[in-house]
């Protein structure tokens, strides 16, 4: 399963610091930009990446990087078949994992200090969705509306 990450200037360190950590413990990582730290970027040139690539490779999943996470998730969420979910803490990882089907988790830089990031990733890679015939209902409404 390959990763796909991408950060706008707010979150270009997390996003690189991630990478690496991503890296080392084995997950396949794929760079949807930003490459360098360019204040003027606008994230959703990096977002629209990451969903292009991970439209393309079923299975995949997405992690993407803003200030505040606000901004990454509504881009995101404009391209039907991705699920994405900004997330603060550990448990909303695993909660938006399992019981709303996301594959893209969204990040706030500003919020989330690396340990604390670490936690959210770990827990969103490693939960697993939710089957049970409710969590498959709420996500077809869902993906008909979109």
């Amino acid at each position: 399963m390959n990763i796909y990450i991408a950060a706008d200037h707010r979150g270009f360190f997390l996003k690189q610091e991630l990478k690496t950590w991503l890296g080392e413990m084995g997950y396949p990582v794929i760079d949807c930009g930003n490459t360098t730290q360019e204040p003027l970027d606008d994230y959703p040139d990096f977002v629209h990446e990451l969903t292009s690539q991970m439209l393309r490779d079923q299975g995949s999943l997405g992690i993407a990087i803003c200030g505040s996470g606000i901004g990454v998730s509504i881009a995101a969420n404009r391209r039907h078949g991705i699920r994405a979910g900004l997330c603060l803490r550990v448990d909303q990882a695993t909660h938006a994992r399992q019981n709303d089907h996301i594959n893209c988790l969204c990040l706030a830089a500003n919020y989330s200090p690396l340990d604390e990031a670490k936690k959210i990733v770990s827990a969103f890679l490693t939960s697993i969705p939710n089957l049970e015939d409710k969590y498959i209902r709420r996500a077809k409404k869902v993906d008909q509306v979109a």
